[in-house]
């Protein structure tokens, strides 16, 4: 994992791998290179704080979604029991954004389906103004979500909303935050 710089490990204190069910390192290529394999079923990993979400950002993420539905690539949490959260991730196999703010809540959908089974680059940044979709390094969607993204999250999880929903099935490797 990779975050504003930082490389983590999952053995320093600010990650747990939380195992509610089955999730295994992967190996997946010839250069013993080790993905995480999500069950969909309540496996993530926490990380506690997290990058300032206003300010403009990168997620990227090297993915072999294992279905066709929903499932959360990166989500966060901007104010503890408020229900105000991001994610970015997959909503009927295209990338999404979605933001809710506590008073205004929605997605914005990429139009071009991820396929499945495969390994594809899926990224999105944050410019100050917009949001930009990137599969495999190519642009696919320029736009804006209804709800505020913005803040410095209390929670990261990667692979799962807030810990407790959308849940990510199949294979994630290489998580950037940027």
């Amino acid at each position: 994992i990779k975050m504003a710089g930082t490389v983590g490990d999952f053995t320093g204190p600010a990650f747990e791998l939380v195992e509610a069910g089955t999730i295994t390192w992967f190996n997946f290529d010839l250069y013993d290179d080790f993905g995480l394999d999500f069950g969909g079923t309540g496996q993530h990993v926490l990380i506690s704080g997290g990058p300032d979400f206003t300010a403009p950002f990168t997620i990227e993420a090297w993915v072999n979604p294992s279905n066709v539905g929903s499932g959360t690539i990166v989500g966060w949490d901007l104010d503890a029991g408020s229900g105000e959260y991001a994610t970015f991730g997959f909503a009927s196999g295209a990338l999404q954004i979605y933001a809710e703010d506590g008073i205004y809540g929605g997605p914005f959908n990429d139009t071009q389906q991820t396929p499945i089974l495969n390994w594809t680059h899926a990224a999105v940044t944050y410019n100050g103004a917009a949001f930009h979709f990137y599969i495999n390094g190519k642009p696919t969607a320029s736009g804006l979500p209804v709800g505020s993204v913005g803040g410095s999250p209390n929670n990261l999880y990667i692979g799962s909303r807030n810990g407790s929903a959308e849940f990510f099935r199949g294979i994630m490797d290489e998580v950037s935050i940027l």
